[in-house]
C-alpha cells in the first residue's frame, strides 16, 4: 500500500544511473525557464490539482519545453451505467440509457471510446441503439435478436477533430416491433490525442 507520509525526500533532484551520465530529476512551483541545469533534465513543476513537466532540450538556460504529450495522455473521462435498463419506446422514438456532460475541453483533437450490450427480451424481435457525441451520431444499429435475451457486445471509437467546451454524450435506445429493447454494461467516454 502507498503512504505518502513514509516517502522519502529528495531536496534537489536525482540522478538516475550517475555513472552513465544518467537523467536529472527535480522539480519546483516555479518554471524551470532560465535555470542553467544539464541538457536532458526532467523538472516537474507543481501546479493547484496537477503538474507540468519540463525537458531540458539545448545548452542553454532557455532551452526548456513542456511535454505537452504526457498532459494531453491525462486529460480523460469516461461515464457509465451498468445497470439493466428496458423500453418499450418504439423506433423513431429512442429512450435514453446514459447521458453524460465532460468537463469543458480545451480546443482539440479527442478520441471517443464507448461499449454497450443490448438485446430485445422476445423471440425474432429487433431492438436498437444509437451513440450520439456533442450532437453527432456517432453510431446506430438494428438487429433481430433470434433468442430474446441473449445480449450481444458492441463498441467503437470515434476520433472527435477540433471541439472544445463542454460535450453531451448519450446512448439511446429502442424496439421496432414487440417485446422490450433491454441495455446494460454502458460505457462512453474520451482521451485527448492532438
Amino acid at each position: 500500500m502507498t503512504n505518502r507520509d513514509l516517502a522519502q525526500s529528495v531536496d534537489y533532484g536525482l540522478i538516475i544511473d550517475e555513472n552513465n551520465d544518467g537523467p536529472f530529476i527535480t522539480g519546483g512551483i516555479a518554471s524551470p525557464a532560465g535555470l542553467d541545469l544539464p541538457e536532458g533534465t526532467i523538472y516537474f513543476r507543481n501546479l493547484t490539482g496537477g503538474f507540468e513537466l519540463w525537458d531540458k532540450q539545448g545548452p542553454l538556460a532557455t532551452d526548456w519545453k513542456i511535454k505537452e504529450f504526457v498532459a494531453k495522455a491525462l486529460i480523460t473521462e469516461f461515464f457509465n451505467n451498468n445497470a439493466v435498463q428496458s423500453t418499450t419506446v418504439t423506433l423513431p422514438g429512442y429512450a435514453n440509457a446514459l447521458t453524460a456532460n465532460t468537463q469543458s475541453l480545451e480546443v482539440g483533437d479527442y478520441l471517443v471510446q464507448w461499449g454497450l450490450e443490448y438485446t430485445n427480451d422476445a423471440n425474432n424481435r429487433d431492438s436498437a441503439f444509437r451513440v450520439v457525441a456533442g450532437g453527432v451520431e456517432i453510431a446506430s444499429e438494428e438487429k433481430t435478436f433470434p433468442s430474446g435475451g441473449i445480449y450481444e457486445t458492441r463498441s467503437g471509437i470515434y476520433l472527435a477533430s477540433g471541439i472544445s467546451g463542454v460535450q453531451t454524450f448519450t446512448i439511446d435506445f429502442a424496439r421496432l416491433n414487440q417485446g422490450s429493447a433491454l441495455i446494460r454494461r454502458i460505457v462512453i467516454g474520451y482521451i485527448r490525442v492532438g
